[in-house]
């Protein structure tokens, strides 16, 4: 088995049911796959704080402020498989 690179959109997805996604990510990260959280929200002082402390501390947290969230997680060297998000539409656009 080849370990998967799954990034999570944070808000109205992770924060949908954040009991759900704890475990998720806990049985993901438990099968070798890595988890990754990529946000477009602007990467200030606070944003950060809310999802690094809301998020599993192995998950780390990519702020991208609306540009496309796939060009943002390679630009961080993350070539992620599979994106579960409520916009899909934003992994491949800029959304501002």
């Amino acid at each position: 088995m080849t370990p998967l690179t799954i990034a999570i959109d944070y808000d109205r997805t992770f924060t949908a049911d954040c009991e759900l996604w704890r475990c998720f990510i806990s049985t993901a990260t438990k099968f070798g796959h890595r988890i990754i959280c990529v946000s477009a929200r602007e990467n200030t002082p606070g944003n950060r704080y809310e999802l690094t402390q809301a998020m599993p501390i192995s998950v780390p947290v990519l702020l991208c402020y609306g540009h496309p969230k796939r060009e943002h997680a390679a630009g961080h060297g993350y070539d992620v498989d599979i994106w579960i998000d409520d916009h899909p539409e934003t992994v491949s656009q800029a959304v501002l």
